[in-house]
């Protein structure tokens, strides 16, 4: 065989491998898109609702009220945050206090809940 019909023959292959490759990635991409679709359909509003039973006591119709009722702002800021309410919980009683932005939410985690750590900030905000 001549080198420019076998340079022409590996070539060819080459291309025939890469289009199969490409062929196969995009039938299981388009597979594994479906598929997950189809899960978190199915599964997204249990594991919500599972969550906010075993970690709060609460179900999603009463997520959904609490948020009516703050009318989608936050208990602290009165702000509407960009993404859903956090839900602040007392962690030594478990009880349900109200609906935070993400950030006050976070505020009130790194002054560990603990009254003399915000009247400390206060005062030390304040000047007094």
């Amino acid at each position: 065989m001549p080198a420019k019909l076998m340079d022409r023959e590996v070539l060819m292959a080459a291309y025939q491998r890469e289009q199969n490759r490409l062929r196969y990635k995009k039938y299981y991409k388009s597979r594994q898109t479906k598929n997950q679709k189809k899960y978190e359909a199915k599964f997204d509003n249990y594991n919500r609702e599972s969550h906010l039973r075993k970690h709060y006591g609460i179900t999603q119709a009463q997520y959904v009220l609490m948020v009516e009722q703050q009318k989608g702002l936050c208990a602290i800021c009165h702000e509407k945050p960009f993404k859903p309410l956090d839900i602040d919980h007392n962690h030594a009683t478990k009880r349900v206090r109200g609906l935070l932005c993400g950030n006050c939410n976070r505020g009130l985690g790194l002054f560990k809940e603990n009254e003399e750590n915000f009247l400390s900030a206060l005062h030390y905000i304040t000047g007094k």
